[in-house]
């Protein structure tokens, strides 16, 4: 009985996904997914950006990006500390 019992589960779950399989739209399929970075920062100089972001109505992780994507374009001109 119970190796009956222990087919069917195994055979129901081998043939169900997890979770359904939706196709990707093209715009999914290009994005390419950001990278997670681990860093330290000079005291105060987190708080001052959450604080900007706040001001501004964004994520600070977003406003810290779009910081770091503007220096590496060149559009950007920082004089190191």
């Amino acid at each position: 009985m119970r190796d009956k019992q222990w087919e069917k589960l195994t055979k129901s779950n081998e043939t169900q996904p997890k979770r359904p399989l939706r196709p990707q739209s093209n715009v999914q399929q290009k994005k390419a997914r950001k990278s997670k970075v681990g860093t330290s920062f000079d005291p105060g100089v987190l708080e001052a950006f959450k604080a900007k972001a706040e001001r501004v109505g964004i994520p600070y992780q977003t406003l810290l990006n779009s910081v770091v994507k503007r220096y590496t374009e060149g559009k950007l001109d920082i004089e190191v500390a």
